[in-house]
């Protein structure tokens, strides 16, 4: 019977297949261990203190670089890492600033591979990597207490890496959403540059992204600055009395809700804000956003004891205006409006 050594030197030994293929099935024993003790003493040779970081993580990331891999191969290599990365951390093992850059490189490769396991493995290595640098980094550590210190300049090289990938990435989002969630949506925002919201929100045109863009548009408001409200307002506002119906479609049926049922109050009080950054700019497209922001007030306040009016919300010149208006769509949302107003009985 070989001991945990003797076995990872016979590992060390084969090519980067059969080595994968080994390590698949031994994960349990090598990757997860009953005793950090045990695992700390692992050695495949005199020269390597320790076989996770200086021959497993190697001969992984250098397996990945195959251009024969199968798809069943790589989402087990992406497995593995994950595996051995949550390892790491639970043991408290540091990796190298080029460590930890090599171990992402993997995420760039197939983070847009077509199986979607292999992309969530991609988003869930990279919130890994993520996760044991900011344990181990005092400058990110001091960042998440203190909001003006700066973050180190690896992390922000990552997110950089992140920001200038291609739109249409599903897992960008995803990986925005995972940077979000780890430091701080305000921090994130600061990061991304001012014309970063107009794009997210043109992001929602594209339907297979509009549901991870919506949970990221979500968390990023739920954690803005005073100024950075001001500023989602704005743009809010200039989606939902946009042109595009799609735009106007998934803010009002999906990020709408979603923020309200995160988080009812500041959803109502942004609705506030929208229909009176709208009263300012009137034309059709406001006018019709200014309906359907009275529809969702009516739609999420009945909950509450004294139920909205319609009349409470808009002027009646503006509810005439819309019922008599030349364009269909309109009068539709005016009668949808009194349609949804609460029934004396109720």
């Amino acid at each position: 019977m070989l001991n945990v050594a003797e076995l990872c030197a016979l590992l060390a030994k084969q090519d980067d297949g059969s080595f994968v293929d080994s390590l698949l099935a031994l994960r349990t024993i090598l990757l997860l261990p009953s005793s950090s003790e045990c695992h700390l003493n692992i050695r495949c040779c005199d020269q390597h203190s320790c076989f996770l970081t200086d021959r497993c993580l190697l001969r992984l990331l250098d397996a990945s670089k195959r251009e024969t891999l199968s798809s069943t191969q790589v989402h087990d290599i992406g497995r593995l890492l994950n595996s051995l990365v949550d390892t790491l951390r639970s043991l408290r093992i540091s990796l190298s600033s080029a460590q930890k850059t090599s171990t992402l490189k993997y995420v760039w490769q197939y983070w847009d591979y077509p199986a979607e396991a292999t992309r969530h493995q991609c988003i869930k290595l990279l919130e890994s990597v993520l996760r044991l640098h900011l344990d181990d980094c005092v400058t990110c550590r001091e960042a998440r207490v203190d909001k003006s210190s700066a973050w180190c300049n690896w992390l922000v090289g990552v997110l950089e890496t992140v920001v200038r990938s291609g739109e249409g990435l599903r897992s960008r989002y995803k990986a925005l959403l995972c940077f979000a969630t780890l430091t701080s949506p305000s921090t994130l925002t600061e990061k991304l540059g001012d014309d970063f919201p107009e794009r997210l929100l043109l992001a929602l045109n594209n339907r297979s992204v509009t549901v991870v863009v919506s949970e990221l548009l979500c968390f990023l408001l739920s954690g803005a600055s005073e100024s950075q409200m001001r500023m989602w307002t704005t743009h809010l506002a200039a989606g939902l009395s946009s042109d595009c119906s799609w735009l106007r479609a998934s803010l009002k049926e999906r990020v709408i809700p979603l923020l309200f049922k995160n988080n009812s109050r500041m959803c109502i009080s942004l609705l506030e804000e929208m229909s009176g950054e709208l009263n300012n700019n009137p034309n059709n497209r406001t006018l019709d956003a200014r309906l359907s922001i009275a529809r969702l007030r009516l739609r999420f306040d009945k909950s509450s004891i004294e139920s909205l009016s319609w009349n409470q919300l808009l002027d009646d010149d503006v509810m005439e205006d819309s019922l008599s208006h030349a364009e269909v769509e309109l009068r539709l949302s005016a009668w949808h409006l009194l349609i949804d107003q609460p029934k004396l009985s109720q």
